[in-house]
């Protein structure tokens, strides 16, 4: 239904040595954080726009409505169903959503996987960052999504990191509704609510600071300006014959991997002179 992307690095940078969180928004911001009910908008076959609920961080997700009924797309028809589970997996039953049940068929709301299953997703999700920093790629992992965190990675436990966030905007599509200060709230908060600076600072007991700039700079008022992607956001999302035939998916190529690090790669490239120069 959506994406997003947040990996940690230790990297030279301009030829410069910062130690770096990488952060790409994409209409969905996540980062390390437990969001619940975060709204997001899915549109049907027929072009019906479903006002619908994300659950979860990135490592496991789920699409829910506003009653927690968990929701997934027809491999098939592209359909949005109601989630059924097989085999510990979340699977599109034989019932739209929005149509009228049967008196016969009880859901089971915010169904989900299981706590194995999750803990499963955070693993792999470690084993596929792309760090350049060894110890960073092992921090204590035995955790359930959206429970207690894990200890901070060794690296990551005090001092200051700068984290660079850049604004993509899929091509095709409206620029950004909110404003900068939405997205300060959500990286630089330490008063009040969750933010990836409350965050970090927690699970370091207060010796771990996180300051998060943003790209592209906003030479005048509030809005925010972004780089658009060459692609439609259905070229990073699962591939469907009948809703996104230009999808990823087994088989296909370039990979979801592959797709998902080009779009970074460009745009780091479109920002890199205006961070070179902040720094």
């Amino acid at each position: 239904m959506y994406i997003y992307f947040s990996n940690i690095y230790t990297q030279l940078l301009m030829k410069r040595l910062y130690t770096l969180v990488f952060a790409v928004i994409v209409c969905f911001t996540a980062n390390a954080v437990w969001l619940e009910n975060y709204p997001v908008d899915v549109t049907q076959p027929d072009g019906t726009v479903l006002h619908l609920f994300a659950t979860g961080d990135e490592y496991h997700h789920r699409i829910h409505d506003a009653a927690g009924y968990t929701l997934v797309r027809h491999p098939q028809t592209g359909w949005v169903m109601y989630a059924e589970l097989q085999n510990d997996s979340l699977v599109a039953s034989n019932i739209r959503y929005g149509q009228a049940l049967p008196r016969s068929i009880v859901l089971t709301p915010n169904l989900d996987v299981s706590k194995q299953k999750r803990i499963e997703a955070y693993n792999r999700w470690w084993q596929n960052a792309r760090t350049d920093d060894s110890e960073s790629e092992t921090p204590a992992r035995q955790r359930a999504p959206g429970q207690q965190a894990a200890p901070a990675p060794t690296v990551l436990r005090q001092g200051l990191l700068n984290n660079i966030v850049i604004y993509i905007k899929f091509q095709g599509e409206a620029g950004f509704t909110k404003n900068q200060s939405y997205f300060d709230n959500i990286y630089n908060n330490t008063t009040t609510g969750a933010s990836l600076a409350s965050y970090y600072r927690d699970i370091s007991s207060n010796r771990f600071n996180i300051s998060s700039t943003f790209y592209p700079k906003i030479t005048s008022g509030t809005t925010i300006l972004y780089y658009t992607d060459q692609y439609p956001r259905g070229y990073y999302q699962p591939y469907n014959a009948t809703t996104n035939p230009n999808g990823y998916g087994e088989g296909r190529t370039p990979s979801e991997s592959e797709r998902e690090q080009t779009m970074v790669m460009n745009a780091s490239t479109y920002v890199q002179a205006q961070v070179e120069a902040a720094f």
